[in-house]
């Protein structure tokens, strides 16, 4: 984690769509807000895994990110963005990619190991 003179709070996530399909895009909104006493940027990040992991599943992956500065006391809203062919993943059998059909979690936060809004969605083909 980088050092920071303030602090950030994270709310409000939203979803343009809870199932995502073929030429779909994925959209995140939240709210961030500079609840310090300083201006400051903050990195926030977008994570995605499937809820039930396969061996052949990564735990969770870096999917968007934002470089956001708020001077103190400000809230903006945030929007990251998924295209569909991002949480495609390889099929062996088919020989091509492919959108799993999961139920699948989605993270928002300064870090992978410092979440601060969590969210479900779903992938169909």
């Amino acid at each position: 984690m980088g050092l920071s003179y303030t602090r950030f709070n994270y709310s409000g996530t939203t979803l343009n769509d809870r199932v995502i399909e073929r030429g779909d895009t994925l959209r995140v909104c939240f709210n961030l807000k500079n609840s310090g006493d300083m201006d400051g940027d903050e990195v926030v990040q977008l994570y995605v895994s499937a809820r039930k992991h396969t061996d052949k599943d990564p735990i969770k992956q870096l999917k968007a990110f934002q470089r956001i500065s708020l001077r103190k006391g400000e809230t903006k809203k945030v929007e990251l963005t998924v295209p569909y062919t991002e949480l495609q993943v390889w099929d062996e059998k088919q020989n091509r990619f492919i959108l799993p059909d999961k139920e699948m979690t989605l993270e928002i936060g300064a870090s992978s190991s410092d979440i601060r809004l969590r969210t479900t969605f779903r992938t169909e083909e």
